[in-house]
Formats: structure tokens, sequence, C-alpha cells
């Protein structure tokens, strides 16, 4: 069952002829420092992260642009879209394809795919980047499901750019919300070596904001661990007082993401308005803002 969504299948591919040949262009002419300029080129596809710490979104498919009646210039292939309430998403009955390109072989990429549908069951899908191996991801009903990924230098030292797939294994399609990379920052450890999650991958401890927001159905509490250690996350209403506690107790070091649906410590169903998220770990406290709607 597909519930308050606009569902189509059949969409044919679109060319990325436009882009490919604006930014293949430059390079051909010889323009110096080439990456810098691909990446100023394809501005609209870029966004900065907010905070502390070394990891921003650097060059990948803009999560806005999937799940619209228009294909993304980084889709090779997808069988429709899907619209709704919390989320738009890419769809297809066997499997979506995208190309991210002009990645810069010196640096290091980190792959974010979140995929969400709103079937009767769980579903499972396969991910991969280039020739590399599959990774399953089961994605539970109205509950978005992120997968990351280290991406090899092997992939795009040689292409600076890589192919990623979804495809389907079980339900009733797959169906790709966000899709992102990370460029990351190789630091020294303390024993000589690499602080990292995969290769290459720094984390700061850090309340990194909410998914959607505003939102209706459910959103995602994003955060950050520089090593493993007590989380306190909690929601509180404007006056202060608790209304929900999202996690209490260890984790593991790396990215968090956890689902607030609206209700309360009880499960009762809350009313609209701003709420406040809490964030504790490491010694550190933040407050993020969301705002729920009905």
């Amino acid at each position: 069952m597909i519930g308050r969504s606009r569902l189509q299948f059949g969409g044919s591919a679109q060319s990325t002829a436009i882009t490919v040949v604006s930014l293949a262009m430059l390079i051909a002419a010889g323009v110096s420092n080439a990456y810098a300029q691909t990446r100023s080129a394809t501005a609209a596809w870029i966004q900065v992260g907010t905070g502390p710490g070394p990891a921003r979104v650097s060059v990948g498919a803009a999560s806005d642009e999937l799940g619209q009646p228009k294909q993304s210039p980084y889709c090779l292939s997808r069988g429709g879209f899907a619209q709704f309430e919390s989320w738009n998403t890419d769809t297809s009955a066997t499997g979506l394809t995208y190309q991210l390109p002009y990645l810069d072989p010196r640096r290091v990429y980190k792959l974010r795919a979140v995929l969400y549908h709103e079937g009767d069951s769980t579903w499972n899908a396969d991910l991969r980047c280039d020739s590399g191996p599959w990774h399953r991801v089961k994605v539970a009903p109205c509950v978005p499901d992120t997968l990351w990924l280290q991406v090899p230098k092997a992939l795009y030292k040689s292409d600076t750019r890589i192919i990623v797939e979804v495809a389907r294994v079980t339900g009733g399609y797959v169906s790709l919300a966000k899709l992102k990379l990370f460029q990351v920052e190789e630091q020294p450890g303390d024993e000589g070596g690499v602080q990292s999650w995969g290769t290459g991958m720094t984390f700061v401890t850090r309340l990194r904001g909410c998914t959607p927001n505003p939102f209706a159905k459910g959103t995602l509490v994003n955060y950050e661990l520089a090593q493993y250690g007590t989380v306190e996350l909690t929601v509180h209403d404007v006056s202060g007082r608790l209304v929900q506690r999202l996690e209490s107790g260890p984790r593991q070091r790396g990215f968090h993401a956890v689902r607030w649906d609206g209700t309360d410590g009880r499960g009762r169903v809350v009313p609209a308005g701003v709420y406040f998220v809490r964030f504790s770990a490491g010694g550190k406290v933040s407050t993020g803002r969301v705002t729920l709607v009905r």
C-alpha cells in the first residue's frame, strides 16, 4: 500500500549530456585547477555542511532533485518517482543507477544513501559502487534507512567518477530518497594511523540536525560521535518539559540517526508546534529546533 503518495512508473531516463559536456569543455580547454572549476560549475548540486569538523557534503546527487517529475541529471536510469508526505523518492521495479562525476583522486569520500517506502512489510535492497561488493539494506515501512559506504580511491582514481547501483531484492519496488557524497579529511591518529571509520573518516561529537524539518509523520534526528560513549538524546516542548527520550546509553563512534514519530513517552501523539532536541555526549551539550506540522 502506498499511502498519501503519488507514485509513477515508466518515466524515461534523462540524458546527463548538459552537465557532462559543460564540465568536459573546461577540462578539454586546459583550464587549470580543474576540480575547483568543476565544483564551481556544479554549484547547484553542492552543499556545504554546517558546524565544526572535517566532513562536508562535497559532490553528489542533490537530494532535492530525487523523487521529482524531472529526473536528476545524476540519474542514469529509474522507473519513476514517488512523493510521500515526508520524503520524495526515485523508484524502480528492478533497479536504479546513478553516475556521480568529477571526484578528486586526491580526496577521500563517503557515500550516504537513504532508502524509504510506505509498503506493508520490510523490503530488501542491495547497493554498490562500481564493481564493488553489494551491501544489503533492510527498509521497514515508513522508517527511512541510511547506509554509509566508504568509496575506495581505486574506483575513481582514473576516471574521477563512480557508478552507484541500487537493486530491488524483495518488496514492491526499490525506492531511494537521498544520495550524497561526503568529502572527508585524513588526519593522523594518536598512534600514527588514521582516525577513521573504514578509511579516512573522522568524526566530531555533535548534533547534526533533523531531516526532514518541518515534518509531519516522522523525522530523523542525526548525530555524530567521535568515540564510544554515553549518549542522551531527548525531545522537549517550548516550556522545557520532557516529551520523548530517544537515546539513553552507550553508543559506538560514527554517524547515528534516530527516528522521532511525533509521539510522547507514552505513545500519545503530541500537538503541532516547535520542539527542541537536546543532545548530550562526551561532555558536550547542544540543542536543535524541530517543527511538527499536522
